[in-house]
C-alpha cells in the first residue's frame, strides 16, 4: 500500500475515535489504510481488539508513513502538538486540524505541510452529516479533493470558507447536539406539566416526531411547507410558532455571538497555551 493512502489519526478522544469507527463501518473496501496514535493504554488495547488491521504507532512514526494526518487533541495543547511533530509534517504530507479553536495561520506557520480544516459531525457515527473543509495555508484544489475522498463515505464533505466557518459549524458540528437539546428541553418542561404522561412516553413521542420530520424532508417536503400544512390558521400549531419564534430567533442569534467569542477566547489561549502534549 502507497503512502498516498494512508491516513493517521493523532489522539483518539471523542472525534478521533468517531473517525476510526466511521471509516471502517462505512469504507469496507478499506480504500485508506488507517494508524492511530494515542497515549491512553485502555484506548489502545481497546483498539487493537476491536480493529486487528489498524496499525498503532507512536505519533512521529506514524506521521513518517502516513501521507495524511488527522490532528484531534484539544485546542489548548494543539499547537504543542503541532509544534513537536513539525519536523515530521514536511511538504509531501497533509495536515488535517479539525479544531475551530485555534487559527489556522497559526497551525501553518509551524509545518511546511500543507494545512485543511475538517469540521467533522457526530453524525458520521450512522454515515451521515456534513463535514466541513476549508483550505488553510499552501493546501490546493488537490489537497481538498485527497482528504474529501476519505472522508466521503460515511460524511457529505461541504466547502466553506474561514469567514463562514464558525456560521457552518454551528449548524454541522453543534447542530446535533443542538436538537437533542431542543427535544431534551422539549420533553422536561412538558413533562413538569403532565398529568399521566412522563418522560419516557414524552420521549418517544419527540423522538419519533423528529424522526418523521426528517423523513418529511428527506421525501422533498421543505421545513416552509411543513410549517404551512401543520400550521392551519387559527389553530394550536400556529400559536405555538408564533410564540416560540421570537425567543428562537433571539436565541440563535445569541448563540452566533457566543460560540464567536469562544472560538475567539480559545485561539488567543491556545497561542499561550503550556505543553499539555
Amino acid at each position: 500500500m502507497t503512502a498516498a493512502s494512508k491516513v493517521g489519526i493523532i489522539g483518539v478522544g471523542a472525534m478521533g475515535r468517531m473517525l476510526i469507527d466511521a471509516h471502517y463501518a462505512f469504507d469496507p473496501a478499506e480504500t485508506f489504510e488507517v494508524q492511530a496514535a494515542t497515549r491512553n493504554a485502555d484506548v489502545l488495547a481497546e483498539l487493537e481488539h476491536r480493529y486487528p488491521a489498524l496499525a498503532l504507532k507512536d505519533a512521529p512514526d506514524l506521521v513518517d508513513d502516513c501521507r495524511m494526518v488527522f490532528v484531534c487533541v484539544p485546542p489548548l495543547p494543539y499547537l504543542d502538538v503541532v509544534g513537536a511533530l513539525a519536523p515530521h509534517l514536511a511538504a509531501d504530507k497533509i495536515l488535517v486540524c479539525i479544531s475551530n479553536g485555534v487559527a489556522l495561520d497559526d497551525v501553518g506557520a509551524l509545518v511546511a505541510a500543507p494545512v485543511v480544516k475538517v469540521i467533522p459531525s457526530v453524525a458520521h457515527k450512522i454515515g451521515r452529516g456534513v463535514s466541513l473543509v476549508t483550505p488553510g495555508p499552501r493546501a490546493g484544489e488537490a489537497h481538498l479533493q485527497e482528504v474529501e475522498t476519505f472522508l466521503r463515505p460515511f460524511a457529505l464533505p461541504v466547502r466553506v470558507t474561514s469567514k463562514d466557518m464558525r456560521i457552518a459549524a454551528n449548524l454541522t458540528g453543534c447542530g446535533p447536539a443542538i436538537l437533542a437539546h431542543f427535544m431534551q428541553t422539549l420533553v422536561q418542561v412538558s413533562a413538569e406539566r403532565a398529568d399521566a404522561l412522563d418522560a419516557a412516553a414524552l420521549g418517544c413521542m419527540v423522538r419519533e416526531t423528529f424522526s418523521a420530520t426528517a423523513r418529511l424532508i428527506e421525501e422533498g417536503l421543505s421545513p416552509e411547507e411543513i410549517v404551512d400544512e401543520a400550521a392551519t390558521g387559527g389553530g394550536m400549531t400556529e400559536m405555538a410558532i408564533e410564540t416560540l419564534a421570537p425567543p428562537i430567533r433571539a436565541g440563535v442569534g445569541a448563540m452566533i455571538e457566543a460560540t464567536q467569542a469562544r472560538e475567539d477566547a480559545l485561539k488567543a489561549q491556545a497561542k499561550g497555551a503550556p505543553d499539555a502534549a
